[in-house]
């Protein structure tokens, strides 16, 4: 319900939502496992972030990052990626890519994948097409189907004027 209110930008809802949220967690003490925990904290992250309110949202992913009881979840593997998100946003490319390039050696293939994305994006943003091209190439090695990479690719072939290449880009689906 959060993530539905913050697609359609009700961020004031899933602000509420998240309390409701965060205040059962709470009852629950660590009765819940800490990517539950750490999910509930990752909302309030999100919904800063889709504000645009980027210090606050940085804040609370480096929180949740930092968290050693949330150290191997999903969730803080999620905002390690989120903080180089805000970073690229505030064209802060130079952080961006040292935290994303450490992100893509590290063992676990979420992480790996969603790091040379965002790499990828940093790339793109520098106008480096053919680097963010070599980028999704190792991403598509790790997931042929990651969606967000496709979409990607098939700007990234635009701006090559790749036009034909770019209306056969084959859009797949993700499960982040």
């Amino acid at each position: 319900l959060i993530a539905r209110q913050m697609d359609t930008m009700d961020y004031e809802t899933a602000e509420k939502l998240a309390r409701a949220m965060k205040a059962w967690v709470e009852t629950r003490g660590t009765a819940l496992d800490p990517e539950m925990r750490a999910r509930v904290d990752l909302a309030f992250a999100d919904i800063a972030f889709g504000r645009r309110s980027f210090p606050l949202a940085r804040a609370y992913y480096e929180k949740i990052a930092l968290a050693r009881e949330y150290e191997g979840t999903r969730a803080a593997m999620q905002a390690e990626i989120q903080i180089a998100e805000v970073e690229r946003l505030t064209r802060q490319y130079e952080q961006a890519t040292n935290r994303l390039e450490k992100l893509a050696h590290r063992k676990e293939r979420f992480l790996q994948t969603e790091a040379l994305h965002h790499l990828a994006l940093v790339k793109y943003d520098q106008e480096e097409y053919g680097e963010a091209q070599k980028l999704l190439e190792q991403v598509f090695a790790l997931d042929p189907n990651h969606a967000e990479g496709r979409i990607l690719e098939g700007n990234v072939l635009l701006k090559l004027k790749k036009l034909e290449q770019a209306t056969l880009v084959k859009l797949g689906t993700t499960a982040s």
